[in-house]
Parts: structure tokens; sequence; C-alpha cells
């Protein structure tokens, strides 16, 4: 590329970026982790007696999987959930 246009094309990105933050504060984001399993109802439940048991969520939803969409194995409570429509999909 001609050197005489790098320059320009750089410094007007470097522009657009510093108008672009001097907006409003970045906004926090609540984690929604697991926090136990459940039963389809929302009833606790020994992970021994179901094994594909759905998540608990901490903002009291109930996950709409009950197993993971991926491996098909029971779901992590390790990993957030992703909200879909505003309700939570569990992955392994």
């Amino acid at each position: 590329m001609n050197a005489r246009l790098v320059w320009p094309a750089a410094a007007l990105a470097t522009a657009m970026l510093m108008v672009s933050c001097t907006g409003d504060a970045p906004v926090e984001i609540a984690e929604n982790r697991p926090v136990a399993y459940v039963t389809a109802e929302g009833a606790p439940t020994d992970t021994s007696a179901s094994p594909m048991p759905y998540m608990l969520m901490a903002d009291s939803q109930v996950t709409v999987n009950d197993r993971c969409p991926v491996r098909k194995v029971r779901l992590s409570l390790r990993l957030p959930a992703l909200y879909v429509n505003g309700r939570p999909v569990g992955f392994c």
C-alpha cells in the first residue's frame, strides 16, 4: 500500500476511536453463575438420583436444557449459562 494513504487512514481510525470512547462509563454485567442442580420444577435434586439435572441460576431461573447441547452430558456448574431470549441455556 502507498504510505501516503496509510497515515490518513490510521489517523482517521484513531480519531474515530477517541470519539467513541468519550461516552458513558462502561456498564457492569452481573454474571449469573449456576448455584445448584435441580429438577425441571426447580426442586433441589441429588445428582446420583438424577443423571441429567437442570441448573438453578442465581436469578432463580431454571435452565431450558438438562444436558449439554454439544456433548450430550450433564451440565457443568463451573460454566455460566448463556441467556437466549431471557432464558438460560447451560453448557458442559
